[in-house]
Parts: C-alpha cells; sequence; structure tokens
C-alpha cells in the first residue's frame, strides 16, 4: 500500500548515497582537468554540467522510487530510461563544453 514515509525514507537515502559517490567522482574528474590546464570557461563548464547532471540522477531515482510503490519494475526502468534520455538532451542543450 501507498506509504509516504517509506517513499520519503528511501528517496533521502538513495540521494545521500548518491551525493556522497557523486561528490568525489566529481571532485577527481575536476582534479583531472586542473592537471591538464583546461581552461576556467570549460572547467567551469564541466563542473556546472556535473552538478547538473548530480541533480536530474537524484531526481530520476525519486520518481522511480515513487512509481515503483504503483507500478511493476519493467515500467518503472522505462520510466527511468526515458527520464534519462530526456534529462540528457536537456544536459547537452543547457550546458555545452566549450571547445
Amino acid at each position: 500500500m501507498f506509504d509516504i514515509y517509506n517513499i520519503v525514507g528511501l528517496i533521502l537515502t538513495l540521494s545521500i548515497l548518491y551525493l556522497s559517490a557523486n561528490k568525489y567522482h566529481r571532485l577527481l574528474k575536476l582534479e583531472r582537468l586542473e592537471n591538464v590546464g583546461a581552461s576556467p570557461e570549460e572547467y567551469n563548464a564541466y563542473d556546472k554540467r556535473l552538478r547538473l547532471e548530480c541533480i536530474l540522477l537524484i531526481v530520476i531515482m525519486g520518481i522511480a522510487t515513487i512509481v515503483s510503490q504503483f507500478f511493476k519494475i519493467l515500467t518503472v526502468a522505462a520510466v527511468m530510461l526515458i527520464l534519462g534520455i530526456i534529462f540528457k538532451i536537456i544536459i547537452d542543450k543547457c550546458c555545452p563544453i566549450p571547445k
């Protein structure tokens, strides 16, 4: 049955786990850019893009958690795939990497 506390708990748990993993990954990626000697514009574009990807993945996981309470897992996987593709297109349009 629908349990709002269970959903909120799952979303918070997934968010905390992902944020801690993503912070480490983002810092490593940005450190590599510094070592390569990337321009400040490129560095800032990558930083903005990685932050946006982190937020959107948490949104996708939250939506999947809510949808999983009502539908079968195949439907949840399809929704996550569609949202992932849509958000990837949005990120590519909003935050292009300067060349």
